[in-house]
């Protein structure tokens, strides 16, 4: 986005924004999504007011740009909870808990999100816990926010660590191609 804004400003008489979704699209049809605007006040209210039948809010975050980087930051709020979901269940078995009686405890206490809705990202069978598939978030939306923290001059190692771990997942759920279909041709 940023890089065509300076260009796209320089050829055209058009705004420029940027508007990407918290949902999928079946949301989006149902009026329930929120778009997140990067543009300039007057653009946004403009856009805002075309948006405004797709959804429950349009949130101008700023100049052109914040739209997208506000979208990375909340995802990877989703990433990072589903990494500590995992690693959680992961110890809770390590430490011979019962796993299924551990997230009841966790969803009944006042824990956020995750913990609220932990059969969205864990499948439990025979006191077992697995992270679900989750495409988008690990194999691009977590590799977004470390490139946005490395474009702010910032050192997250959770974040750093987190992506690590999406990497992982990806390559078992075979999302991203596997070493061997890589090689260059001699």
């Amino acid at each position: 986005t940023r890089s065509f804004h300076v260009t796209g400003v320089q050829t055209c008489a058009l705004p420029i924004f940027d508007a990407p979704m918290t949902s999928k699209p079946p949301v989006l049809e149902a009026g329930k999504g929120t778009f997140m605007i990067g543009a300039s006040p007057d653009a946004a209210a403009a856009v805002c007011a075309h948006l405004a039948p797709m959804c429950k809010a349009a949130v101008h975050c700023g100049a052109t740009g914040a739209g997208n980087a506000m979208k990375i930051c909340k995802n990877l709020g989703n990433v990072v909870e589903r990494v500590m979901v995992a690693e959680t269940a992961k110890l809770v078995e390590a430490a011979g808990l019962d796993i299924v009686q551990f997230l009841a405890i966790a969803k009944s206490g006042n824990i956020a999100s995750v913990w609220n809705n932990w059969e969205r990202v864990l499948e439990v069978a025979n006191k077992h816990a697995e992270p679900k598939r989750a495409s988008g978030l690990v194999s691009k939306d977590i590799h977004h926010a470390l490139a946005l923290s490395k474009d702010c001059g910032l050192d997250l190692p959770v974040l750093q660590a987190t992506a690590e771990t999406a990497g992982q997942w990806a390559e078992m759920w075979g999302l991203l191609p596997k070493k061997s279909d890589t090689k260059v041709p001699a």
